[in-house]
């Protein structure tokens, strides 16, 4: 992937407010403007809606990360601008690259996002926001840096369970932390350069440290030793845990330094990158590759494989032929079940696969074989007790890292069977049980987090123009409801509500305005001497619109009214050069 700075272009004021009668349906609700193949991140506000944060409109001198704050409606709250609200000045995310929200245990998030990552100045940044959404007191519009620019390592992160946030990355023969706490400093002992948690003396490399919180307190950690020390084990998958400081419990640090090894089979090497999870008691999951099969294990506290388990590792199906640089998920249904999802290429137009086991170290039967998915790059599972969900995107090619694809949501009973109101028969790109994200294509990560009541929110991005769609190029942030039975119920289509005017944008192709609407209407745009400076024709249904002739528009306020028969709606845009 090809990261570069987006270029700085003609910025707007949002004076119209986007609002949404209810959820559109798998199409999504616009919430803002972005720029394709930028992440989106989300997490709860504390009530029944949530916070997107992306990388937004730029502001004089840069770029900027900014926060759009939906209602459990599907509706912009009050107050906030159809733009979205600045958190970080002078900021940009990476096509493909990471943008995480991380608790801070008190409403708000620590945004986590790389910055021109594939760049020699490139790093990774975390900012607090406030409950309020507000950025937090004391930390700098940019945002603090975790490493020193030009430190291209891939840092995994997660709560510190104090305010702040703890990251982990493998440099060659080291694994190192970072721990920045909610107050934007580091935490004692960690000095500017990252930490050192784990040393080789020998030969051999760390690679693909993961890190999870542990009940209780503390983290493990789980990373794979790529030709080590050991004659009898030259790859294999250790596992650690970390105190609540983050410092290495030196009781687990094994007979060769290196952690408690993870038993593999002697004819078969470890590989790939690890997936932790906590099993919220005295333990927790690894996933992980071994040879041509994905397998998961269950590490106790007394550095023990857990004994009710048949065995060490649990087959879960083969990875076929996939590149084993992707990373696998897990989730825990709470109800005495396990979803792992792997990255695989097992089946035409499904690079994923999804399956149930049991904490008790056996397959569900319901589930015969591994489900194929579309998702395979940075996946997300949401599981309760009825089903899981899986979203991410599906990678189709790379050439010269410029990687494009599709993405999709899906959900599964817990039987293995699709539920009555996701599509039954699967399509270009889209296994059965899932719905392709509209105009996904090229349109980066996907994020998801449930809504406390079995429902999920799910954002992603697609772009303003369809006839060219590369990384970019402007594009608008959607965010869609799903439920076990689909969609939010009571949705209609697109096509009904009343006449509105969702959101109006300046873009490089000029005005954009999102009508709705079930008749065809008329839109007219005017200076502010009444004057018509455009006018177009708008087709029944909710749509973008580009108002013809409006690429090089003067800066100043213009005024947008669509009409249709006698029902009209109006909007102001404000364009800045």
């Amino acid at each position: 992937m090809r990261h570069v700075r987006t270029p700085l272009i003609a910025s707007v004021l949002f004076v119209a407010t986007i609002a949404h009668a209810a959820w559109l349906g798998p199409s999504g609700n616009p919430v803002a403007p972005t720029f394709h193949g930028r992440p989106v991140a989300l997490y709860r506000d504390g009530g029944s809606g949530v916070f997107v944060a992306y990388q937004g409109l730029d502001v004089p001198g840069g770029g900027s990360i900014r926060l759009q704050h939906v209602l459990g409606d599907g509706t912009i709250a009050p107050g906030w601008p159809a733009e979205g609200a600045v958190v970080c000045s002078l900021a940009v995310t990476t096509e493909l690259g990471q943008l995480k929200a991380i608790s801070d245990g008190a409403g708000g998030a620590l945004l986590v996002w790389d910055e021109n990552f594939w760049l020699t100045s490139g790093t990774f940044y975390v900012q607090h926001v406030l409950a309020s959404g507000a950025r937090a007191g004391g930390w700098p519009a940019r945002g603090r840096a975790v490493l020193p620019s030009g430190t291209l390592y891939s840092p995994e992160s997660v709560a510190d369970g104090a305010g702040g946030v703890l990251f982990v990355w493998s440099a060659g023969a080291q694994i190192l932390s970072q721990r920045i706490r909610g107050d934007g400093t580091n935490a004692p002992g960690y000095p500017a350069t990252g930490k050192v948690l784990l040393q080789l003396s020998g030969a051999g490399t760390w690679s693909g440290p993961a890190v999870a919180s542990a009940h209780g307190g503390g983290f493990w950690l789980s990373a794979l030793l790529a030709g080590g020390d050991s004659l009898t084990t030259p790859w294999a998958h250790r596992i650690w845990r970390l105190g609540a400081t983050g410092a290495l419990d030196l009781t687990w640090a094994g007979d060769d330094g290196n952690g408690f090894i993870i038993p593999t089979p002697s004819n078969a090497l470890a590989s790939g990158l690890a997936t932790v999870l906590d099993d919220g008691g005295n333990g927790a999951f690894v996933l992980m590759s071994v040879g041509t099969r994905e397998v998961v294990t269950h590490v106790l506290s007394d550095q023990s494989i857990d004994p009710v388990w048949p065995g060490p590792l649990l087959d879960l199906g083969s990875i076929g032929d996939f590149s084993v640089s992707q990373q696998g998920t897990l989730a825990l249904d709470g109800a005495g079940g396990l979803y792992a999802q792997w990255p695989s290429e097992n089946i035409p137009g499904a690079s994923g696969s999804l399956r149930r086991a049991r904490i008790d170290g056996t397959l569900d039967p319901d589930w015969t074989a591994p489900v194929p998915i579309s998702p395979d790059y940075q996946p997300v599972l949401f599981a309760d007790a009825a089903g899981v969900y899986a979203s991410g995107m599906q990678l189709l090619s790379c050439p010269e890292q410029d990687c494009s694809g599709v993405s999709a949501i899906g959900r599964w009973s817990a039987n293995g069977s699709t539920p009555a109101g996701w599509p039954e028969t699967g399509g270009a790109y889209r296994s059965p049980g899932e719905y392709a994200l509209p105009d996904s294509a090229y349109g980066g990560v996907v994020a998801m987090v449930g809504d406390g009541g079995g429902e999920v929110f799910v954002a992603w991005t697609t772009p303003d123009v369809r006839t060219v769609i590369s990384y970019g190029i402007a594009a608008t942030v959607r965010v869609m409801r799903f439920q076990a039975a689909g969609p939010v119920a009571g949705v209609g289509s697109r096509a009904e509500g009343p006449l509105a005017i969702r959101g109006t944008r300046f873009t490089r192709e000029g005005i954009r305005c999102s009508i709705s609407g079930a008749a065809a209407a008329e839109l007219m745009l005017f200076d502010l001497l009444g004057r018509r400076v455009s006018r177009a024709e708008v087709a029944p249904g909710a749509r973008d619109v580009l108002v013809p002739g409006t690429g090089a528009l003067a800066p100043g306020l213009y005024l947008v009214r669509v009409r249709a028969g006698t029902a009209e709606a109006h909007a102001k845009v404000f364009v800045v050069r």
